[in-house]
């Protein structure tokens, strides 16, 4: 009877913690696509417009090492909560600041760049939560709910919220959007609570005496020496590096003039289809990681992006759309066993700064994708672009793909 009520207890807890990860998530999705869409109604500069838009992502490569290394010496919801009231402030200054009339585009970025470095804060200690409130049993189905949640507000509901809050301004765009991450915070309040008054969930944070630098190189060192934490990490690199090409240049493909000749209202649909395949394989991640191989899903999933990838270069829009769809659903897929497999066989001690280096690695690929890509399919073309793309993603992640050796002797999970 009491494991059955700490059971349910720590369901209330994790479902504390899903409402703001979904808060936190709508509100930073609608964020990153409205940034430079409420840059334009400041300045006519494109260059500035580029820095603002910039600033959403930069702060990752500079600061996600030093917060993995701090959310290991402080407990990572109390690490989240600071980076959620970040956002919440930052946001209403720029509110404050749009209703005072005295906006401009430089004090706009700077204010952009500090929310960015509020979600790094947000994001990087979040996945180090989910196994401390669910426990090792239910971790796989608790990782899918959770990765659901995130794709689809950030890539599912945001971008289709932030083209309906650009019409309110600035002051009115960002107060809702400000509301939706103190929501989050609040939400994020009663978890840590939740957790302090049950003692079946261990939160708690790790007295570690060495310096802040010494602390994240540690992360560092530990991914060098993990063979199969290493090639997962790049895996994630190369399925990072092939989205934002992705990302980047299928407007040009998809989008009248180009070959498929959609408007902009089409293409929102048919870029929501890799979202959709996400959401459809987060309900079921788990059946098909236990069906596959949590093995097998990791040495596979990215090669096989390639043939997704092939889908997209051809100009007809329903094969376009399958490639999206089958994209979202295996990354989705492997997304879940990689966060779970971290989760089981790096120390909870080390967690945060082993999850801050991979992000550092994973998406420090972005930015690289997406500029490479725009100068190849100025080049040599979408289609032939996307051929090569999809030939890179599959001998890559092949060449990345953890051996049956790598794998830790922890995880048993077949």
């Amino acid at each position: 009877m009491t494991s059955n009520n700490s059971t349910k207890e720590n369901g209330n807890i994790f479902s504390l913690f899903l409402g703001s990860a979904f808060f936190s998530g709508l509100a930073d999705g609608t964020f990153k696509v409205i940034v430079p869409l409420l840059a334009i109604t400041i300045t006519h500069s494109p260059e500035a417009v580029g820095i603002a838009a910039a600033m959403v992502w930069l702060p990752w490569p500079f600061l996600a090492l030093f917060i993995g290394g701090i959310a290991d010496r402080r407990t990572p919801l109390g690490i989240m909560w600071a980076g959620e009231l970040t956002r919440v402030f930052l946001t209403l200054i720029l509110v404050l600041l749009s209703l005072a009339e005295i906006m401009n585009i430089w004090l706009f970025i700077l204010c952009v760049f500090v929310v960015g470095a509020g979600s790094v804060a947000v994001d990087i200690p979040a996945q180090a939560v989910v196994p401390r409130i669910v426990g090792p049993t239910g971790l796989a189905r608790a990782n899918g709910r959770f990765q659901l949640v995130q794709l689809g507000t950030v890539q599912l509901l945001g971008p289709p919220a932030a083209g309906y809050l650009v019409a309110l301004g600035v002051s009115g765009s960002l107060g809702l959007i400000s509301i939706s991450f103190l929501i989050s915070a609040v939400l994020l309040a009663a978890t840590m609570r939740g957790i302090n008054s049950h003692a079946g969930v261990g939160e708690q944070a790790e007295r570690i005496r060495e310096p802040v630098f010494a602390s994240f190189i540690a992360g560092i060192r530990y991914i060098a020496k993990r063979a199969d934490v290493l090639r997962i990490s790049l895996q994630a690199g190369v399925s990072n590096f092939a989205f934002a090409g992705i990302i980047a240049t299928l407007p040009l493909f998809a989008v009248e003039p180009g070959p498929l000749g959609l408007s902009t209202t089409e293409y929102g649909f048919l870029f929501a289809s890799g979202a959709a395949g996400g959401i459809i394989m987060g309900f079921s991640s788990h059946v098909f990681a236990m069906r596959i191989g949590e093995r097998l899903t990791l040495q596979a999933s990215v090669p096989f992006l390639g043939v997704f990838i092939v889908l997209i270069s051809v100009g007809n829009v329903w094969l376009v759309a399958v490639g999206l769809f089958g994209y979202g659903a295996v990354i989705m897929l492997w997304n879940v066993v990689s966060v779970t497999y971290r989760q089981t066989t790096v120390p909870p001690e080390l967690l945060n700064r082993v999850n801050a280096t991979y992000r550092w690695i994973s998406w420090g690929a972005m930015p690289v994708g997406a500029s490479l890509g725009g100068v190849l399919v100025g080049a040599i073309g979408s289609e032939m672009y996307f051929i090569i793309l999809a030939m890179f993603a599959s001998l890559s992640g092949a060449l990345f793909a953890p051996r049956n050796r790598h794998f830790h002797s922890a995880y048993t999970n077949e």
